[in-house]
């Protein structure tokens, strides 16, 4: 096998392992997970919002009692806690 192949040989090889890249990251997501996913996201959001509306209560002696307020700290936990596991299509790095 002489220089001239070899380099064909490795040109190929290397246009091939690209190419199987490329096919690999244009896969489509599980759009359920990722649906599953944005629903947490959106659902911390909320009860984010209204922890915050809570404690200005608090502050302003609105809140009277302080269950609600234990509730939904609870679930703000809770839904951290679904959170801290990465959906499949993400990697550990953050990208697609």
């Amino acid at each position: 096998m002489n220089t001239t192949q070899l380099l064909k040989l490795i040109n190929t090889l290397a246009a091939v392992f690209i190419l199987a890249f490329l096919v690999k990251k244009s896969l489509p997501i599980n759009v359920e997970e990722h649906q599953q996913y944005k629903n947490t996201l959106n659902q911390q959001k909320e009860i984010d919002v209204i922890l915050n509306q809570d404690i200005l209560k608090s502050r302003s002696d609105i809140l009277t009692y302080y269950d609600q307020f234990l509730k939904h700290l609870y679930q703000i936990k809770n839904t951290q806690n679904k959170l801290k596991s990465s959906p499949t299509f993400i990697n550990h790095d953050g990208r697609k």
